[in-house]
């Protein structure tokens, strides 16, 4: 769907124009507020930052920085370690998403099927979109048992290291996928059986889309185990992706064939 964007009044155009064009800052942009909200981009990126990583980031003084710190947790959107070194973004950025409309659709599609596997299957499902070329949690339901995989909604990992990712990158045309490729060489290895190589990686996905299905077999996290399956539009275009994980010492082959069966029957 196209958004027209807001047009700047006849002012506006001109002090565009006067600031040199395009490659200028538009004077009613507010300095603070761009460095508060690339602050939240990094947190979102690394997760964990400390002041000093932050500093150079952002290319401002550890003052300044310090300052914005102060004022993100007291508003609630940035919390810090225990050690009172380390920051991180809060669950209050997250709950503003979930207010999307494109999400609480997405997840109004899949969450019926996502109940029916947890009940069958009692491992954790989750359901993921692609977002800036990475598996974003939408939803979960954890599994029951004490020994289980629980990957807090929010969180985004690397599309290679994932059943969800590789089923968000089959659902890509070559062209996208290549350019994907070429943002995120190299391939990052998280584990010994992560895929790095390119080439390895499409063959993997030129599989996934034929058979409907993809498998993550401790690729990302030694001792875990994945399968998953596309969530589709009215058009057939993949919208996302549902997983059922589950620790290896329950994921035996025969296991995974049975829960291979569930996923392609929803």
């Amino acid at each position: 769907m196209a958004v027209e964007q807001p047009k700047p009044n006849g002012e506006e155009r001109s002090a565009i124009l006067s600031n040199g064009g395009s490659d200028m800052q538009p004077y009613f942009m507010i300095k603070s507020v761009e460095k508060a909200f690339r602050l939240i981009e990094i947190l979102s990126e690394k997760r964990f930052a400390s002041t000093s990583d932050l500093t150079k980031a952002l290319d401002m003084t550890k003052t300044n920085v310090h300052r914005l710190l102060l004022t993100l947790r007291k508003l609630g959107y940035v919390g810090v370690d225990s050690d009172g070194r380390r920051y991180f973004l809060s669950y209050k950025l997250f709950s503003l998403g979930c207010s999307v409309p494109e999400r609480q659709a997405i997840v109004a599609q899949a969450y019926s099927k996502m109940e029916n596997l947890a009940r069958i299957t009692h491992e954790t499902i989750n359901l993921a979109i692609l977002a800036d070329d990475k598996a974003l949690y939408l939803e979960k339901i954890p599994s029951p048992e004490y020994l289980r995989i629980d990957t807090p909604i929010g969180q985004n990992d690397p599309c290679h290291t994932t059943a969800l990712g590789k089923i968000l990158l089959a659902g890509l045309s070559e062209e996208e996928q290549h350019l994907y490729l070429e943002r995120q060489d190299p391939l990052q290895a998280y584990t010994n059986n992560t895929i790095t190589d390119p080439k390895e990686l499409v063959k993997a996905l030129e599989k996934v889309r034929k058979l409907g299905y993809a498998t993550d077999e401790e690729e990302i996290l030694e001792g875990v185990c994945c399968l998953a399956v596309p969530v589709r539009d009215s058009q057939g275009n993949t919208i996302a992706a549902m997983s059922v994980s589950g620790p290896k010492v329950r994921m035996s082959k025969q296991r995974m064939d049975e829960i291979k069966g569930y996923l392609l029957e929803i």
